[in-house]
């Protein structure tokens, strides 16, 4: 029966309703009950067009959560979230039912387990209509925040710390599954009920806030809101500033930094007000200038996911307020963080970093690369093209190099691209300068001269030609080739020279 699920028709009404009708008769066996309870999690969507069965066999399940073996439970947790996700609207009259059941085995499940059986309370809860959908939020919600404040009160330990992550997280799939928008002009139940749960999670993280599973739990639980919600918490908005800034500075947690370009995405659209992007962009700068001065004072490769987070944040700020960023003294000590992200040798931080400075330079161009700014002032392309004047050597030798020694591979072609639009932003002899001194850098004995004339002389005539994609590959194929040869030869036994040949790089590409 479960094998067929997938294939049987969602208005077969031949064989089904028999089954149905069987199962009230089948021996209480813990492996029939387990194969049972699958099966009607296989057939939810079948039920949803037979409302009539509905009721048998949401006590069936349920009724599986006392039986005292843990697989039996397990398929009923997972086969209730199926069952409440494709059924719901026929379930709005059984929140009263669902509740006790809901706060009974609270304590019995495994924590997937009661995971799951939120997610199919929370597909019940919106399917609500909207004028008691507050009600059921916080039918459900509420004791939730009874405990977690209880637990504020708690002193801290491990355990605590991942049990309060634990409950935070009930409300997270709350708020995450209730995306429901109301009628213009009025305030969402989610928005109302996020705003009574602020509270809350301030008390928390006053308490508990350098725990790093409180604190990224609760920037989880904003940054859902924030896209469940939008718009309707616009009055709380100063609230969440403040706490993000207030927990940021004192905890360092980039999980802040990450939450802090939700707000960004949320209230800089084109019909958000200018009061509100300007309190928006403050609320930036004061992360941002908070993070370049924690920076200045640690070892920035002990800390690369806060920098990958700090970077994620710039790659929405870069997106909404780049005019800004760029006219402000936050725009240089970026480049220079970027630069340490892409020294760092991870993946993830190095990644964000490079497409944080494609962003940042493609401003230097005459035509905006996103759709948000129609057009780019010409004393901001004129910041940008003057630091790429002034940095681009550094920038450009620490790719080059990085490319040879260091980058992992799957951000070359970022890093190659990032290279090439810094280049376009500078006149010809600059952009050769930048190739020959980084050459110049190279052990002595690795590369012969004839060979960086050889690379120099074809990056100039391709310049002169306009022929962009080709300097590209050609500083792929040395750096490829030099890196074989020199850093990681094929044969241990191979001398450099014989490497070379075998390889047969003659940059003639």
């Amino acid at each position: 029966m479960r094998a067929m699920a997938r294939e049987v028709d969602l208005y077969e009404d031949e064989i089904l309703p028999q089954f149905m009708k069987i199962l009230e008769k089948l021996p209480e066996h813990e492996k029939i009950r387990y194969a049972t309870t699958l099966v009607l999690g296989r057939y939810t969507e079948w039920t949803a067009k037979h409302p009539e069965y509905l009721e048998l066999q949401l006590n069936y399940i349920t009724n599986g959560f006392t039986n005292p073996s843990k697989s039996v439970i397990s398929a009923a947790a997972q086969a209730l979230k199926h069952f409440c996700q494709d059924c719901s609207q026929h379930l709005t009259n059984f929140v009263d039912q669902l509740y006790p059941f809901y706060e009974n085995v609270a304590g019995t499940l495994d924590l997937r387990s009661y995971y799951e059986v939120t997610d199919g309370i929370a597909h019940v809860v919106r399917a609500q209509p909207l004028d008691v959908m507050l009600q059921a939020l916080q039918y459900f919600g509420n004791p939730i925040c009874t405990r977690l404040l209880e637990k504020a009160q708690l002193p801290g330990n491990d355990q605590l710390y991942r049990d309060i992550a634990d409950e935070i997280e009930l409300l997270n799939i709350f708020v995450e599954t209730v995306d429901v928008e109301a009628p213009i002009g009025t305030k969402s139940p989610t928005a109302q009920f996020v705003i009574e749960v602020l509270p809350v999670i301030t008390q928390l993280l006053d308490k508990h806030g350098y725990s790093s599973y409180v604190a990224e739990r609760s920037a989880k639980f904003i940054r859902f809101s924030l896209f469940s919600c939008g718009g309707d918490l616009l009055d709380v908005l100063p609230t969440i500033a403040e706490l993000l800034a207030s927990q940021f500075q004192k905890t360092h947690f980039g999980c802040y930094l990450y939450v802090t370009g939700t707000v960004f995405r949320e209230f800089s659209r084109e019909d958000t007000s200018e009061n509100i992007k300007a309190s928006v962009w403050a609320f930036g700068q004061e992360q941002i200038t908070t993070f370049f001065k924690y920076l200045s004072t640690i070892n920035p490769a002990n800390a690369p996911d806060l920098i990958e987070d700090f970077f994620r944040l710039m790659g929405d700020v870069v997106m909404y307020f780049p005019f800004q960023l760029i006219a402000s003294d936050l725009f240089v000590p970026s480049f220079d963080a970027a630069l340490i992200s892409i020294n760092l040798n991870e993946y993830d931080t190095v990644i964000t970093g490079l497409q944080y400075l494609q962003d940042l330079f493609a401003y230097g161009s005459k035509y905006p690369p996103s759709s948000v700014h129609k057009s780019i002032p010409d004393n901001i392309r004129s910041i940008v093209v003057g630091l790429a004047n002034e940095k681009g050597q550094q920038l450009a030798t620490q790719l080059i190099l990085g490319l040879i020694f260091s980058l992992p591979k799957d951000t070359r072609p970022d890093a190659l691209s990032l290279l090439l639009e810094v280049t376009q932003l500078v006149d010809q002899n600059t952009a050769i300068n930048w190739i020959s001194n980084t050459l110049q850098q190279l052990p002595v004995g690795s590369v012969t001269d004839e060979e960086k004339t050889k690379l120099v002389s074809k990056i100039s005539t391709a310049l002169n030609s306009g022929d962009y994609k080709r300097i590209k590959s050609q500083i792929s194929d040395f750096t490829v080739w030099y890196s074989r040869r020199n850093v990681t030869p094929r044969s241990g036994i191979a001398t450099p020279r014989e490497s070379h040949s075998s390889h047969g790089f003659s940059f003639n590409g």
